[in-house]
Parts: C-alpha cells; sequence; structure tokens
C-alpha cells in the first residue's frame, strides 16, 4: 500500500516537470536600442590641424533602413574634403604655350582641369569617427610626403605608357596605317591627361623632349598628309533623280604612303537639315563605294557632300578617343564636293467629263504650276522628254433641284507616273457639291471647293512622291 502511495506522489511529480519543460517561456517585449551619448570630440567641433598633413572631415545624414549609404556618403565627402586641398589642376600658361604657336590643340586641353583621381587616396588613413542618432562623421587625413611620392610614381608611369604608345604610332606611319597613329596618340594624352599640369618630358638622343608637344606634332602631321578624294570633281544631278554611284578613297601621302584600310568615313549632305548621313570604313584598296538615293532637296539650293573621319563611332567602343575633339574640326581629315541640282519637268495634263458648263482647267492648272515652282519644278515646255506627268480627270455632274436651284458634283482621279511609266502616286479625289441658281454657277462653286482640296491635301502629296522618291 505504501509502496503504492509512493509510485503515485513520483507519477505526479514527473508529470509535473515534463508539463514546465514542454512550455515555453515569452520573454517581455524588446526595446529599441539607443545610442548611449558620446561626447563630440574635438574633431567635429573644431577641423584639426596637423602639420604635413592633408585633413579630410566626412558627414552624412544616417539611413536606419540602409546604414552603408551613410558611411559611404560620409567617406566620399572626407576624399572630396582632402582632394579640393590638393587642387590637381592644369598649369594653364605652360600647357597652353606648348600648343598655341601650332594653334593646333583647343581650349578644351588647356583649361582642362581634374581633381585628384580617387585612386590617389588609397593611402588615406582613417582616424576617427563619431555618431550620434541623427548623423555619422569620420576623420582622414592623407601624408603631404605620402601623397607626392605616389604622385611621382603615378607621373612616371604615366609618362612611360605614353611614350610606348607615341613610339607604337610612329610605327604605324610606316604602315600608313592612319587609324591606328591616330589611336596610339589618343591613348598617350588620355594616360597624361590626369598629370597635364605637371611637367610631362623624356629623354631622347640625350636630349630632354615635350610629350605633350611631340603627340600634337605627329596628330598634325597625319592629319595634313591624310588626303579623301572623291571619284567625281561634281555631282550633277536631276532633281527627284538618284545621282551617278560614287567612290571615295582614302591615301596617305607621306613617306611609304598608300591606301588607308580600315579608315572610318562618314558621308553626309552639307545644307540639308535633319540629316544624319552614312557611315563607311575603307576597304583593302583604302575604297567605300555608294550608290545614293534621290538627294531630298529643291533645285537652286547650295549644297554639297562631305566625306570626313567619323569619331563618333571610334569614340563609343574607345573612350580615348574622345580627345581628337582638341584637333579642330578644320585640321582633320575631310573632303567636299559639291552638288547641282537641276529642276525636273512635270507634263500637266486636266481633263473633264460630263456637263462642262462653267466649269475650266486654267483655275486647276495655275494652282498646280504655283505650287510646282514653289518646290523648284519646271512645268514641262513640250522640248525634249518630261520627267514626271501629273493627269488630273474630272468629272462633272449637274442636277436640277428646282426651278431656282441647281446642285454641282464633282469628282475625279489624279495619278503621277515617271519617265519610265511607273505611277508613283494615285487617288481618287473626294467628291464635292455645291448649289447655285443654275447648273453653271453650282459646278463653278463645286470646282472651287475641289481646287481647295487639291491645294491644301493632295498637292503636298504628291510633291513628297517626288522630291523624296527612293531616298534612302
Amino acid at each position: 500500500m505504501q509502496r503504492a502511495r509512493l509510485l503515485l506522489r513520483l507519477l505526479s511529480v514527473f508529470v509535473v516537470l515534463f508539463s514546465a519543460c514542454g512550455r515555453k517561456a515569452i520573454p517581455p517585449p524588446a526595446t529599441p536600442q539607443t545610442l548611449q551619448p558620446v561626447p563630440k570630440p574635438i574633431w567635429v567641433q573644431q577641423r584639426p590641424i596637423e602639420m604635413g598633413q592633408y585633413i579630410g572631415i566626412g558627414v552624412a545624414r544616417k539611413n536606419p533602413y540602409s546604414p552603408a549609404d551613410h558611411l559611404e556618403a560620409a567617406r566620399k565627402q572626407a576624399f572630396s574634403d582632402i582632394a579640393m586641398q590638393i587642387k590637381v589642376r592644369v598649369d594653364a600658361n605652360s600647357t597652353q604655350s606648348q600648343f598655341e604657336d601650332k594653334q593646333s590643340f583647343s581650349e578644351e586641353f588647356r583649361s582642362f582641369t581634374r581633381t585628384m583621381a580617387q585612386a590617389e587616396l588609397e593611402d588615406c588613413q582613417l582616424v576617427d569617427t563619431w555618431q550620434n542618432e541623427q548623423e555619422y562623421w569620420v576623420y582622414y587625413r592623407l601624408s603631404q610626403d605620402d601623397y607626392r611620392r605616389s604622385r611621382a610614381r603615378r607621373i612616371q608611369l604615366a609618362v612611360d605608357q605614353a611614350r610606348n604608345h607615341l613610339q607604337s604610332a610612329r610605327q604605324s606611319i610606316q604602315r600608313s596605317d592612319v587609324v591606328a597613329v591616330y589611336d596610339f596618340c589618343l591613348r598617350a594624352l588620355d594616360q597624361l591627361a590626369p598629370f597635364s599640369g605637371e611637367r610631362l618630358v623624356y629623354e631622347e638622343a640625350g636630349v630632354s623632349r615635350s610629350l605633350l608637344t611631340d603627340i600634337a606634332e605627329l596628330m598634325m602631321q597625319i592629319a595634313r598628309q591624310t588626303q579623301i578624294e572623291f571619284s567625281l570633281k561634281q555631282w550633277r544631278v536631276k532633281m527627284a533623280h538618284a545621282p551617278e554611284d560614287l567612290e571615295v578613297r582614302v591615301r596617305y601621302l607621306g613617306a611609304g604612303g598608300g591606301a588607308v584600310t580600315g579608315f572610318p568615313l562618314k558621308l553626309s549632305y552639307k545644307g540639308i537639315e535633319n540629316h544624319n548621313g552614312w557611315k563607311f570604313i575603307t576597304d583593302q584598296e583604302g575604297r567605300i563605294r555608294w550608290r545614293a538615293g534621290v538627294i531630298p532637296t529643291t533645285a537652286n539650293r547650295l549644297i554639297s557632300l562631305r566625306a570626313e573621319m567619323n569619331i563618333e563611332a571610334l569614340s563609343q567602343d574607345a573612350p580615348h578617343w574622345r580627345w581628337m575633339s582638341l584637333l579642330p574640326p578644320a585640321q582633320r581629315p575631310s573632303a567636299e564636293m559639291p552638288i547641282e541640282i537641276l529642276p525636273a519637268t512635270v507634263e500637266i495634263k486636266i481633263s473633264g467629263a460630263g456637263d462642262l458648263s462653267g466649269w475650266s482647267s486654267t483655275a486647276i492648272e495655275q494652282i498646280i504650276t504655283a505650287r510646282l515652282g514653289k518646290n523648284g519644278l519646271l512645268v514641262w515646255n513640250g522640248q525634249g522628254r518630261p520627267d514626271f506627268q501629273l493627269v488630273v480627270q474630272i468629272d462633272c455632274r449637274a442636277i436640277q433641284l428646282g426651278s431656282t436651284q441647281s446642285s454641282g458634283i464633282l469628282n475625279g482621279t489624279i495619278k503621277l507616273t515617271d519617265a519610265a511609266q511607273t505611277v508613283r502616286y494615285q487617288q481618287s479625289l473626294n467628291e464635292v457639291r455645291s448649289t447655285g441658281p443654275d447648273s453653271s454657277s453650282a459646278l463653278r462653286a463645286a470646282q472651287k471647293r475641289m481646287q481647295e482640296n487639291l491645294e491644301l491635301s493632295v498637292l503636298p502629296r504628291v510633291l513628297e512622291r517626288i522630291l523624296h522618291a527612293n531616298t534612302d
């Protein structure tokens, strides 16, 4: 009996212990952590001064959702602070004197200014940080001696690399590889650009030489000795007709010169607005061949075809080609060919059918003639063969509505064909109706409305087909 009571008591103890272990304790609600207030260090209250050191202080508003943002923002501000003290600037006077006599490079390189690149701040040392609930502060410093030594190493490296590019450019001349000459020269400039205020010299045969001067002289020499020429002296082309095929050749005229292969050419019309031009690469013989479409212009306009080096295409894939803009456009390889646009002739045929009382073709012909003349086209005079034929067919009907009123109804077609009898444009004219006291006055009123429709709606589309047909 006692044993049974003992077992029951032990069992009840185990049940209590087991149930207690099975329950998870619910922790009290967490309270947000707050920064313990830390007094502002002296460098936050007053900008520090350290002999032989550049000091950078940065501060940024804190972003509770992305702490990395304000850490990076404060660091960048501190680096910018140091960079402003160093002020790596071009010595405009010394640079200008190197190019002024040659009048070659534009003001862009002379006045080029670049604050210290971030790579030059790699030796900056983080001294301290401080923060409160709203702001994050950083304190950096850079040894002036360390910076000068580091910059001197970078300048020497840039000079060595630029000199190698210059040597490669000179070697490319022997192959008449004009594009490679420019490419190596521009790579050299790209290396030197961050240090253009420094004395950038190298030794050659015991003589100290300026890298920038030698690069400028070589680029101008190549520009003078690169010739772009057209296969024709002039294009004489009738308006709305395609000109004859054209060939453009690029040659290097210097010692050992010859055809320039792989030269990026851009052809464009000078004197025509909203025109982007065409892009080509010369073949192994230094040539491109082009079959142009109809030139979108009117007669008696001064236009020309311009061929030039396509710098934009090269700079898209090779950013260093942006320095080609330092060479004035007038000194870059280019050529122009004049274009004489001869007016095209149009034969006008107007005919009517039906009730022709009060109807006349003269007024419609006058409207068409005036519109053609405004666009540089001539009405065919019967000599030779017309370039185009414009046929207008009008059908006239008059309906008596009563003893004192009539209705005039006009409809018809208009068709434009070229000298090869190809239909360029064809359209049915909208039917027009007008009323009048008799059939003649009703037809005259209807004809006036049709003339307005021709002037405002139909003839602009006809002229568009003439002037811009087959434009490439």
